[in-house]
């Protein structure tokens, strides 16, 4: 019988049939992420380049992250104001809740405006009819727990110019408490559409979510000084933030929180992310190509499709009666531990790394120092 197999039934018998803490990882407290991602880039003689690609790839990395997303791109008034809506209804008092929109915007008499794509701007009048008031969003968001708004609407658009109590690029809001409130860039100011895949403010803020461990504050505060280091200060980020509890986009150690399982009067109920979750902890530390194969069968894109991909891939183990005649120590693999050898900085007892990303010229580690802190080192290939 199949090693994979034997390890597949025994995990998904203790998420059944034992504690339902047994499939989470240590140290991840379940909670209810949900995220609505815009995206609008048609509009009629002011295109946009970049802003169905950033909601696209923002959608792909908040599911990865646990997050039940609303995905929407180039959409008017009348079906943005439905995804709204249908956003508010999944929200309750447990709840994460993450508004994300790249597009244009403005700011009308200090009140900011998102802007779909079949607007008819032709008067100050007009801004409330055809566009999104932000302040209607924060509202559906009063239900949560902890609220984040990231606006990429910051970009130079065609309605600013017609009328002179529109300002350039957003106002500054005050965030309602348990809220946090991100810009592209400050307020006032407006911020490039890029000229690669993503926009620059959106671009860095992909590459930094995934980091094992990084408190939300000071994830928006990496994104700040890299989008500044990178336009010589010439677009800063900003947030306004009430938060009053500690949220990661990642926990620490590179855990994904699974969706929270529904639990009612009979009990822990099985929840199809707990399922996936217990079948990629029972090969992750396979060697055989088969049990990662037999996982993107069953999860093609799964929360862990990559690390199965990476692991069949060139890097990884030898199938077992593989004809070698000199046997090569392994690379380094996505999700392997291991320790420091000797005397080192962390002291005697050096504390257990593990790998959580792996490019063409580093390894990035993640571990707990002996002072209980979350580190994160990057080594050279």
């Amino acid at each position: 019988m199949s090693s994979w197999f034997v390890r597949g039934v025994i995990g998904l018998w203790l998420l059944c049939c034992g504690p339902l803490w047994a499939a989470e990882p240590r140290g991840v407290t379940p909670d209810k992420r949900v995220a609505l991602v815009i995206g609008n880039a048609a509009y009629p003689g002011s295109p946009l380049k970049n802003p169905v690609n950033d909601a696209k790839d923002m959608a792909t990395a908040l599911r990865k992250l646990g997050f039940d997303v609303i995905e929407r791109t180039n959409v008017g008034q009348k079906d943005m104001n439905r995804a709204i809506t249908l956003f508010g209804s999944k929200l309750g008092g447990d709840s994460i809740a993450l508004f994300y929109y790249a597009g244009h915007g403005m700011q009308v008499k200090g009140r900011n405006f998102l802007i779909p794509i079949d607007a008819q701007i032709d008067s100050e009048a007009s801004v409330r009819s055809e566009t999104v008031d932000v302040d209607a969003l924060l509202e559906q968001l009063s239900q949560g727990s902890l609220n984040l708004v990231i606006l990429d609407a910051c970009r130079n658009n065609p309605f600013e110019r017609r009328f002179r109590s529109v300002g350039g690029g957003l106002a500054q809001m005050e965030a309602p408490k348990g809220t946090l409130i991100a810009y592209a860039t400050a307020p006032g100011k407006v911020a490039s559409d890029g000229d690669g895949r993503n926009g620059l403010y959106t671009q860095e803020l992909l590459k930094i979510i995934q980091t094992p461990g990084l408190e939300v504050e000071k994830a928006f505060k990496r994104v700040r000084a890299s989008v500044a280091k990178a336009t010589g200060d010439a677009q800063i980020p900003w947030e306004a933030s009430s938060l009053t509890g500690d949220f990661f986009f990642r926990p620490g150690g590179g855990a994904v929180p699974p969706s929270a399982p529904a639990v009612g009067d009979g009990g822990a109920k099985t929840d199809p992310a707990a399922l996936e979750l217990a079948f990629w902890e029972s090969v992750q530390r396979s060697d055989a190509r088969a049990d990662y194969a037999a996982y993107l069968s069953s999860y093609p894109d799964g929360r862990f499709a990559a690390l199965a991909r990476n692991r069949i891939g060139p890097t990884a183990a030898p199938l077992p009666g593989a004809n070698e005649s000199i046997p090569q120590p392994p690379l380094p693999r996505l999700g392997d531990y291991w320790r420091y050898r000797g005397s080192n900085n962390n002291g005697q007892d050096s504390p257990e790394h593990r790998i959580t990303r792996v490019d063409d010229n580093a390894y990035v580690l993640s571990y707990r120092s002996n002072q209980n802190e979350n580190m994160v080192e990057e080594h050279d290939r």
